[in-house]
């Protein structure tokens, strides 16, 4: 038995077909859209995590008493350095709280002395809590000691900076002989250096975050609008039914009226016979 569809029949089939098609294919690319945005702000939301999380790295450096370094790799340098920097975020910015551990290995000692101490300090750095003695602020330096007479000297400080910039390290030891005590020169290392940035960097962090969420929410509404429209699309009425329901709204009309029209007539009939 073969059923045969009339030409309404038909062209509703087709208007319903092309509606749906167009919802489901919508629904696919908004899908799709969804999954490749969320997948870049995954990505990016954990390299701003990274921004905010604590960072702790190390300082090496290497201290020669005739500033030249050994030709032989295996051999050490007169004194090794290590320090061991935290910062409460990845970024140091103006006013963080900075945390130095420091551990230094005296290989040899100067010709004739014996070092006590060592200093180390960097460029323009404050105690932190910034405090003053007799109105001068107190700048913060890393003290390393000996560790039981041997030759490990260790130490902590903690500094802040009031000013963005690069700071290079400085770095002094006190040493000793028969006749006395002696302090050495102050010596600036090229490579030791921490940078301190504006506080500016610190606003460009946060408002990366109040971007983001800007960006879920306007998404959130557009997802939102674009099922309205799916929905919309889904359930569309094909447009014979409109027009049909149009005639047949018009007929009544028109019978309606026709209808009043004769009743009038008749009742014009009624009076002239009386």
């Amino acid at each position: 038995m073969v059923i045969r569809l009339t030409t309404e029949q038909q062209k509703k089939r087709i208007i319903w077909s092309w509606s749906k098609y167009f919802a489901l294919l919508l629904l696919v690319f908004l899908l799709v859209l969804t999954f490749w945005i969320f997948a870049s702000l995954s990505s990016w939301n954990a390299e701003n995590n990274n921004l905010q999380q604590p960072r702790t790295y190390h300082i090496v450096y290497g201290y020669d008493y005739n500033e030249i370094a050994p030709i032989d790799p295996s051999y050490p340098d007169d004194i090794e350095i290590d320090l061991t920097v935290h910062y409460p975020r990845s970024t140091l910015v103006v006013d963080d709280h900075v945390s130095i551990d420091g551990l230094a290995i005296v290989h040899t000692n100067p010709i004739g002395l014996n070092i006590l101490s060592i200093t180390i300090g960097f460029e323009n750095s404050l105690t932190s809590p910034v405090i003053q003695t007799d109105g001068i602020t107190n700048s913060s330096n890393l003290f390393l000691d000996p560790i039981n007479g041997t030759n490990r000297f260790t130490g902590s400080m903690n500094c802040t900076w009031a000013v963005e910039g690069t700071y290079h390290a400085l770095m002094l030891y006190v040493m000793k002989n028969a006749t006395g005590y002696y302090r050495s020169p102050i010596k600036q290392s090229p490579n030791m250096v921490i940078t301190v940035y504006p506080k500016a960097e610190l606003a460009q962090i946060m408002t990366n975050n109040a971007s983001m969420i800007l960006a879920i929410a306007v998404y959130a509404l557009t997802v939102v609008g674009t099922f309205s429209l799916v929905l919309s699309l889904w359930d569309r009425q094909p447009s014979s039914q409109n027009t049909q329901g149009n005639n047949k709204n018009h007929d009544n009309s028109t019978n309606t009226k026709s209808n009043v029209g004769v009743n009038i007539k008749a009742k014009s009939n009624k009076k002239h016979r009386k």
